[in-house]
């Protein structure tokens, strides 16, 4: 990625990589308007073409926060130092380097694999019908751990979204294949969640080191909203899940496997009280 600071003061962002949300936009924007001391409408993205930006790599797995934003302040900070000792237009572009240290030789055990790794934990609170068995989300807490936020209302926008997905994953979104093709009359009955169906979110985000890098958070929710889920409804309902979705069928057909588990269980023989 890249930053060139333009004849009329302005800056352009040069990258390859499509934002894939308004937010990592304005987190991009903000990044070099910040050191560069200019207003927000005083920079733009560049269209993201490799044959005029630097081939930055695809949008996943959060690298436009992780990365691309890390890479564009390097720049930003290298033209703040050039920009009163040349002239205009001032044009700086930087690969991404992992942290001093980072070694893929190195020993396992003297260095973190993830040095950009992000975490969250989540509580989720279940109530079960007792004749139907169908499952009713009442609370839903995370807290997050993202690093240094860049733009607090995009990362609460993203991490909301990201629940509401992850709680289709859990009890809705059914896909079942057959002889590898799926069948029509699934994709007709094929469910996602809704807004209204869930109580609002309770999301904390945690900054424990403002001025450390900005770590992804957006496939956090996916990795742990389901995973409350099931331990949420195993408790709630005595049963141990081991998969998602969680069904009212599925219910039904670990409940069976249980009591037919416990009715093979020979009796046990009661113990001859000593005299």
């Amino acid at each position: 990625a890249g930053v060139r600071l333009e004849i009329d003061g302005s800056a352009t962002i040069l990258t390859s990589m499509y934002p894939g949300s308004s937010g990592a936009e304005v987190a991009w924007r903000s990044t070099v308007c910040e050191i560069l001391g200019l207003p927000l409408e005083k920079s733009r993205i560049a269209p993201p073409r490799t044959d005029t930006c630097p081939n930055t790599g695809p949008e996943t797995l959060s690298r436009g926060i992780t990365i691309c934003s890390k890479v564009l302040e390097s720049c930003a900070q290298v033209i703040n130092k050039r920009r009163f000792h040349e002239p205009l237009p001032i044009e700086v572009q930087r690969p991404f380097r992992l942290p001093t240290g980072y070694s893929k030789t190195a020993d396992p055990a003297s260095y973190d694999p993830f040095p950009f790794s992000s975490s969250a934990a989540a509580v989720i609170e279940v109530e079960i019908e007792h004749y139907t068995l169908s499952t009713s989300i009442t609370g839903i807490w995370i807290a997050v751990d993202g690093g240094r936020i860049l733009q607090p209302s995009a990362a609460m926008q993203r991490i909301e979204h990201g629940i509401y997905s992850a709680l289709g994953f859990l009890h809705l979104e059914i896909l079942e294949l057959h002889h590898g093709q799926l069948a029509p009359s699934y994709s007709i009955g094929y469910r996602i969640p809704r807004f209204g169906n869930y109580p609002d979110p309770k999301i904390q985000l945690l900054q424990p080191n403002k001025k450390g890098p900005a770590l992804g958070i957006g496939e956090l929710p996916g990795m742990c909203i389901p995973a409350a889920g099931v331990q949420a409804i195993s408790q709630a309902s005595g049963i141990y899940f081991d998969q998602v979705p969680i069904t009212p069928e599925v219910m039904y057909a670990y409940h069976a496997s249980q009591q037919q588990e416990e009715s093979d269980q020979p009796p046990q023989e009661e113990e001859e009280e000593s005299t």
